[in-house]
């Protein structure tokens, strides 16, 4: 089982601090005329707060659910349009010459059929 690593105290507060200033800096940046009202109430700022993180945590879910899963993936793939036709594709990558020249007597006396070689 492997243990998560602990999250010091000064991130945390760093990241406090952090959205504090990004929350109250608006009112100081813009000194508009309000008649002693904040620029920006703290209800609504809070929402947007909230929303915005909602709205972090769906798309780092969904980075990561990509990444996870390997997609998209930018290799080149193992294929033959002779699959669609119902042919059968056994595939077989970074073969030795001895391995090669094996495979291929191998699958053309079991298969009987024909065997082909694609670079990638």
């Amino acid at each position: 089982m492997t243990t998560r690593p602990r999250c010091r105290g000064w991130l945390l507060w760093e990241a406090w601090q952090e959205g504090q200033w990004g929350i109250s800096s608006p009112q100081r940046s813009y000194p508009l005329p309000t008649g002693n009202m904040p620029i920006v109430a703290l209800w609504p700022t809070g929402v947007i707060v909230y929303e915005m993180t909602m709205l972090g945590a769906i798309l780092v879910t969904l980075f990561t659910m990509l990444i996870s899963a390997r997609l998209p993936n930018w290799r080149a793939q193992l294929y033959d349009p002779a699959v669609s036709d119902g042919m059968i594709l056994v595939g077989a990558t970074n073969l030795s010459q001895a391995s090669r020249i094996e495979a291929n007597r191998v699958l053309g006396e079991a298969a009987g059929g024909q065997v082909k070689e694609v670079g990638l």
